[in-house]
């Protein structure tokens, strides 16, 4: 099971005070080095300039980018599925994901009524044994104490 990292934005999310799109031709070179996406945007001619946009979010629509393949996902796609674990025990719905070192982490927000911190599970194919797109549904080894 692979998973894919890439999330939806709107077409022309702000960047440094200016809007960009993938399709309109400002996003040049995309690539991937070192499990990071590189991209050259116009008007974008320096290092000093491109420093300046550190850490900046960059959007791109989701009908510019490729179908998932079999297995994959975009992490948008999962904001909102039910979490179960193999006892069938709901431990919530997925809030999100965030990158965190080693692995993604599925953020559940707990079901309501019930009390605690929202539950951080690895995303990763050793928790996560099934992701049921049709049923919005992620099945996972995971207890209902964490």
């Amino acid at each position: 099971m692979a998973f894919a990292s890439l999330s939806e934005n709107s077409p022309g999310t702000a960047l440094g005070g200016r809007r960009i799109t993938a399709s309109g031709g400002p996003v040049r070179w995309p690539r991937l080095h070192s499990g990071a996406l590189l991209i050259a945007l116009d008007g974008v001619d320096s290092r000093e300039a491109a420093l300046g946009m550190k850490g900046a979010q960059v959007g791109i629509s989701r009908s510019a980018l490729p179908a998932a393949a079999e297995g994959e996902y975009y992490w948008d796609s999962l904001t909102g599925f039910s979490v179960r674990n193999r006892a069938g025990a709901l431990l919530g719905e997925v809030s999100g994901l965030t990158e965190h070192g080693a692995h993604p982490l599925l953020r559940v927000a707990r079901p309501a009524g019930e009390s605690g911190a929202e539950r951080l599970i690895p995303f990763v194919p050793a928790i996560v044994e099934g992701v049921d797109i049709d049923a919005a549904r992620i099945d996972v080894d995971w207890g209902e104490d964490f």
